[in-house]
């Protein structure tokens, strides 16, 4: 659940730092889902970042077949 708002760079990275995909998005307080694409990706685990320039969170997601 996001404490603030604005405008967010996410990215999606492989577990060897390269970067899969960029993009900008608006969060907004509360509960925000950001869609996202996975069906050209390899099975395995990855790590999201959402960062203003200034706040920046990562978290770990799986992609499954």
């Amino acid at each position: 659940e996001a404490e603030i708002r604005g405008q967010f760079d996410f990215r999606v990275y492989d577990l060897t730092g390269r970067m899969i995909s960029r993009r900008p998005v608006q969060i907004t307080q509360g509960i925000n889902r950001i869609p996202f694409e996975a069906n050209n990706l390899a099975p395995g685990l990855y790590v999201f970042t959402l960062t203003d320039g200034l706040n920046t969170i990562s978290r770990k997601m799986v992609v499954g077949r």
